[in-house]
């Protein structure tokens, strides 16, 4: 199969997969999940919106929730090198006739905003207030905890074409699944050294499926105890068990307002020049969870929507 190739000597560079937005319908009640459950560490609360972040982070926030009628999310994050490189990538994005914005967001400064041809409002920034790493002060530690940031999946209906706009940007496809007529329905696309900054999957979209954050190998049991101590035990969804790409052990709770987060072991190191996309046919499913419970149906038909976007069948009908 023949995959976009990847924009090399592009005049800025994305870094890595840097925070999701989500509004929530009770901030209190979604806070003392975050923070209790997945053991987030609360950087400020400032009106109707809550910053958090994992407790190997030293930037501001990787997470914010923000409190209105309709759960969404409302933007995927991600981080390049310097300002700088945003001027770059505001007259590149122009010049290939998109409409990126320009907004100043709180603990942030100057943010670069789009939507992707998928219809995913995504942001970029250069820099945020940096905190003290709390991944040393143990007493301080609530729930799993969460160490850092690592991925997005999102659902959109033709996985080719927004392939090739992130390739565009400068990201690299780690893995990827066809169907048996060599049709493209899912691809892994990374910036950082292992195989995830956003994941594209072919479903009725546009839509959040998950976000994740690494954990250690214990707080896939502790984060399930937690839960259950908390009353939460039905927010447990899928897991724990292994993927086959990445390697990572994982486990998936949906918050209280039915957003998904995975919490997921350490995944493989990616090295530059030595780790070309692997392929999977989709039908082989041993490939993608090495062992454990088949799939929920919520796992496979639930997600988050994005606010303003209409939600319409992929273009790859799904036969397997």
């Amino acid at each position: 199969m023949m995959l976009p190739p990847r924009a090399r000597d592009l005049p800025f560079a994305i870094t890595r997969a840097s925070h999701v937005a989500l509004a929530v319908a009770d901030l209190d009640r979604s806070l003392t999940f975050y923070r209790e459950v997945v053991g987030l560490a609360l950087s400020d609360r400032v009106g109707p919106s809550a910053y958090l972040r994992g407790v190997e982070e030293n930037s501001h926030h990787s997470l914010v929730l923000t409190q209105a009628a309709d759960p969404s999310c409302g933007r995927l994050g991600f981080r390049v090198r310097d300002a700088a490189d945003l001027d770059r990538m505001a007259a590149h994005l122009s010049a290939q006739g998109l409409d990126p914005l320009w907004n100043d967001r709180p603990f942030q400064g100057r943010t670069l905003q789009l939507r992707d041809p998928a219809g995913i409002p995504i942001e970029f920034c250069a820099a945020m207030p940096l905190l003290p790493r709390l991944h040393s002060r143990v007493v301080d530690q609530r729930g799993a905890p969460a160490l850092r940031f690592d991925h997005t999946q999102v659902c959109v209906t033709d996985v080719l074409s927004a392939c090739r706009f992130y390739s565009a940007l400068g990201f690299a496809v780690s893995d990827y699944s066809f169907t048996p007529k060599q049709e493209l329905v899912s691809a892994f696309m990374h910036c950082k050294d292992n195989p995830h900054d956003i994941v594209l999957a072919s479903r009725a979209g546009p839509r959040l499926h998950h976000f994740g954050y690494v954990v250690d190998p214990q707080a896939l049991l502790r984060v399930g105890d937690m839960a259950a101590n908390l009353g939460m035990r039905r927010q447990v969804e899928y897991g724990p068990s292994r993927h086959g790409q990445d390697h990572a052990s994982f486990v998936y709770l949906r918050d209280p307002d039915g957003h998904r987060i995975e919490l997921l072991t350490h995944p493989i190191q990616l090295i530059p020049g030595e780790c070309p996309p692997i392929g999977r046919d989709v039908t082989d499913r041993d490939q993608f969870v090495a062992w454990g419970q088949p799939v929920p149906a919520s796992f496979l038909n639930e997600a988050t929507l994005f606010p303003g976007e209409a939600v319409a069948d992929p273009v790859v009908t799904r036969s397997w």
